[in-house]
């Protein structure tokens, strides 16, 4: 069958070790002659860093001697990866992609790679002017004239909401003192709009990722069920192909994948699901704020960790609101709170990272 989606993915950027760009800035500009094209792959950076744990090299050196011997640098990485195992060399290696024209369940797809860092167009900036997705499975099926018609009316009850949405929030809005009541009920009204958008509605969105998660996601995609979830992994697949060889290497779906998918695919229907119980809540912390807050006095006032617990066991909710309080008030709104992850002793460590 012919697919007609207008996904497109392509490749943004690579990490490049900062000596090859040196040489191209110099070739560029001074007349020096340009690095081998080989050498601009982001495989020589995580061929230097595998090299750390038993090279007593400076590891600047390290990275120097990978730029000059590419080849040899991708057999180390295939040795240390896939042959011994250490897959996290090859998170050293990060690619930025660029997406396009992919749904909003696709996305979901995508995005649940946490590892991945994604920028999405806000869906409360959307058009709805033609700008969406109609599977190829809904075409292939005969489909294609009821799912329109079924498209437009969302759309058009999303533009029937909207206005009246303002209307609803401009009084309320000023009632409560709002500086600028009409601009902020315009944002609530396009926030709470986007309820009747389709799954099929358009979006698109920069992604950044090293080459484990890029395998891992090229052969999650390659072995979903859905026709443009399956696209994405092999235009994402054909994006990157060759440009780091020595670290994505497994990007083919096996037949076990593709089952796992067909048997606990995420948006399956649930045989023991409850009309009277439509949300239960499986499992908690008991009291979860202690850990939390006795982690905050260990960093913050170098207690035992034990004598921290007691210290929040003992108090009220009032006094552990105040633990908290006292504990952010004094950074910026920018600063992340200093809160220790370790449950024994330990002196505050300053981090500049």
């Amino acid at each position: 069958m012919t697919l007609s989606l207008p996904l497109k993915v392509t490749l943004a950027g690579v990490n490049v070790d900062v000596g090859t760009l040196d040489e191209l800035i110099a070739a560029a500009y001074d007349g020096a002659p340009p690095p081998g094209r080989e050498s601009i792959t982001p495989e020589t950076i995580s061929a230097a860093y595998a090299r750390i744990s038993r090279n007593p090299a400076e590891v600047g050196e390290l990275r120097e001697i990978s730029r000059h011997e590419v080849q040899k640098a991708r057999r180390s990485n295939e040795n240390i990866v896939f042959g011994l195992g250490h897959s996290s060399v090859a998170e050293h290696a990060t690619f930025n992609v660029d997406v396009v024209g992919i749904s909003r369940l696709g996305v979901e797809a995508v995005e649940r790679h946490r590892l991945a860092s994604f920028t999405e167009k806000s869906q409360r900036y959307i058009k709805l002017d033609g700008d969406i997705v109609v599977p190829p499975e809904i075409v292939e099926a005969g489909f294609e004239r009821e799912f329109l018609a079924l498209i437009d009316r969302q759309n058009r009850a999303y533009f029937e909401l909207h206005p009246k949405l303002i209307e609803y929030f401009i009084p309320r809005l000023q009632e409560n003192g709002a500086k600028n009541a009409e601009k902020a009920a315009k944002s609530f009204a396009s926030e709470d709009a986007r309820y009747v958008v389709s799954l099929a509605t358009q979006a698109q969105f920069g992604m950044t990722l090293n080459a484990r998660t890029m395998e891992t996601m090229v052969r999650d995609a390659l072995a979903h069920p859905l026709i443009e979830i399956n696209t994405f992994g092999q235009q994402l697949r054909d994006a990157v192909q060759g440009i780091a060889p020595s670290l994505i290497k497994y990007i083919e779906a096996t037949d076990f994948e593709r089952e796992q998918f067909e048997r606990i695919c995420y948006w399956g229907r649930r045989e023991k699901a409850s009309a009277t119980e439509p949300v239960r809540l499986l499992t908690h912390t008991p009291e979860g704020d202690v850990p939390v807050i006795a982690a905050m006095l260990v960093n913050q006032q170098n207690l035992e960790w034990d004598d921290a617990v007691e210290q929040v066991h003992g108090s009220s909710p009032e006094e552990r609101l105040t633990m908290i309080h006292s504990t952010l008030r004094s950074g910026r709104p920018w600063d992340p709170p200093r809160i220790s992850s370790s449950s024994s002793a330990s002196p505050p460590q300053r981090s500049d990272s």
